[in-house]
């Protein structure tokens, strides 16, 4: 059986990842938007899910689909590694700034 990510590891772990959130936060995965997907979609927040070096993407997309659905605002990052910290430390800060829930994971 194929998965719906196909053969491509990048969307399979995604997906690994978007239904744990979803089972986590009780949650719907891939809500379409006028814009794009929404990974998980909750009563009270909504999760983009992104690779560390994307994560300025997933800030923008939270933005733009949290018009639509006004909830808490969450990225998820994966790929995070030990010598990420100093980019992590930056993203943690924005987060803040921003009002942002931030989790993320190896």
């Amino acid at each position: 059986l194929m998965s719906a990510a196909g053969d491509n590891p990048y969307a399979l772990r995604i997906s690994q990842i978007q239904n744990r959130l979803a089972r986590n936060y009780n949650g719907s995965v891939n809500v379409p938007t006028l814009y794009s997907n929404i990974d998980v979609l909750s009563n009270n927040r909504i999760i983009i899910i992104k690779d560390l070096q994307e994560w300025e993407k997933g800030v923008g997309l939270l933005y733009i689909v949290s018009s639509m659905f006004p909830r808490n605002k969450h990225l998820h990052l994966f790929n995070v590694h030990a010598n990420s910290q100093q980019l992590l430390n930056k993203i943690i800060l924005v987060m803040q700034q921003l009002d942002i829930i931030l989790t993320f994971e190896q």
